[in-house]
């Protein structure tokens, strides 16, 4: 009886503005594969339901409204464009998977590109069985929960839309299998999920030409080969924020920061066979919380590293103001120019001053070996570390080629309009 008064009253309000009673409520349409497939019998007209094929560039154009899938749907090698500004995109999977194989790097299977209005995707699964990223988002605000993303290549790119304004994405719930990565003075936020990334690539990332906004307050990020989330911007924009979160890397760092104008860590854990932490010295860079952990066997894995420095006191400076390292102990080498500084412990944490601690010896017998920070080790590498200098140096490289490898694309330029 409550809702019939209420839409009772809804209608009068539309008759008392003017408007059609049936624009108050918009129903929301369910999409099957047979919807798909009847609008291309008639190329480039709209559906009723809202649906336009072009079987010459092979995407399916949606209007702006309310969707959910009553079955799952394969598009083969057709993207989907969401690109009516008219109004917003609310997407229901209804459980069930949305999937196609678009396979030109460049391109994606979904492009989500319409102004600045606030879109949902949620409930259900989204693959991509090409080389294309699943979903792209250009300028848009998009919410994703519950759902399953997974392709060859990225996952996810955020960016800029067509008229360089930037765009935002929030992660709930959401499990990715590929990298998620962000750009183009974009913002990511996620929240909840398991991220994973395959072979070479990270779970998640900033985009290498055009930094991005990554904000992690939760959530699993693995990787095999690379780093588990990987930031490498110009280093004069973009930022990235971490409160919370697991992050796990088999071969090389947890987090690795090559490149980003303000990082600040309050929370996390993160494991790397390297470390559980990898920056170069940027002044930006602040520590506040996290624990960090080397699980490699290299006499230079440790907790955290920190590139092209020429001291192991140079950790310090990545401190914010009333923390410290747990632990402390440090060391520094030097081979053919390049510098690390590295926390000595295979584990170690970013702590209060305030709290209670076990006071860490200071140890001045040799300043040849590891040294607390508080005296840091200001000669040349030790002989082992000048050993397996050239395996740190490499691994820098490679972090330099991952980025250009990972970095994604400069705007969704392929968005038409319905």
């Amino acid at each position: 009886m409550k809702k019939a008064k209420i839409l009772i009253a809804a209608m009068f309000m539309a008759a008392t503005l003017g408007l059609p009673a049936t624009a108050v409520f918009a129903a929301t349409i369910t999409l099957t594969q047979a919807d798909f497939e009847a609008a291309c019998t008639t190329p480039d007209v709209m559906t009723a339901k809202g649906i336009r094929c072009d079987t010459t560039d092979s995407y399916y154009a949606i209007k702006a409204g309310d969707y959910t899938l009553g079955g799952n749907v394969d598009i083969d090698t057709y993207s989907i464009l969401l690109t009516d500004d008219s109004g917003n995109y609310n997407i229901n999977l209804g459980g069930f998977t949305l999937s196609g194989a678009v396979d030109n790097y460049d391109d994606y299977l979904i492009i989500l590109q319409n102004g600045a209005k606030t879109n949902t995707i949620s409930n259900g699964k989204i693959i991509n069985d090409g080389d294309a990223t699943a979903l792209g988002t250009g300028g848009a605000n998009t919410t994703l929960s519950d759902i399953s993303i997974t392709s060859n290549s990225n996952t996810l790119y955020v960016g800029a839309g067509a008229t360089d304004d930037a765009g935002s994405v929030i992660l709930n719930n959401v499990t990715s299998t590929g990298a998620v990565s962000v750009g183009e003075e974009s913002t990511l936020v996620i929240n909840s999920g398991s991220y994973v990334g395959t072979g070479y690539g990270p779970a998640a990332s900033t985009d290498y030409m055009t930094g991005g906004n990554l904000i992690i307050n939760g959530g699993t990020f693995t990787a095999d080969d690379a780093s588990a989330v990987y930031a490498n911007g110009p280093g004069t924009s973009g930022s990235v924020i971490v409160n919370g979160g697991t992050f796990t890397s088999a071969g090389d760092t947890g987090l690795e920061i090559l490149g980003a104008k303000t990082v600040r860590i309050n929370g996390g854990t993160f494991k790397g066979a390297r470390a559980g932490l990898g920056v170069t010295e940027y002044n930006t860079v602040i520590l506040a919380g996290g624990t960090y952990t080397a699980t490699g066997s290299d006499n230079m894995a440790g907790a955290i590293q920190m590139y092209d420095v020429d001291k192991a006191a140079a950790l310090l400076g990545l401190l914010a103001d009333g923390y410290k390292y747990q632990n402390g102990s440090a060391d520094y080498f030097e081979d053919a120019g390049f510098g690390m500084a590295y926390l000595t412990q295979k584990t170690d944490s970013v702590v209060s001053e305030s709290t209670p601690e076990e006071e860490t010896a200071t140890d001045t017998s040799d300043t040849s070996s590891s040294s607390t920070i508080g005296t840091p080790n200001s000669g040349r590498a030790t002989a082992a570390g000048s050993a397996t200098a050239s395996f740190a140096a490499s691994a820098i490289a490679t972090s330099a080629i991952l980025g250009i490898t990972y970095g994604t694309k400069k705007h969704l330029a392929k968005a038409r309009k319905n």
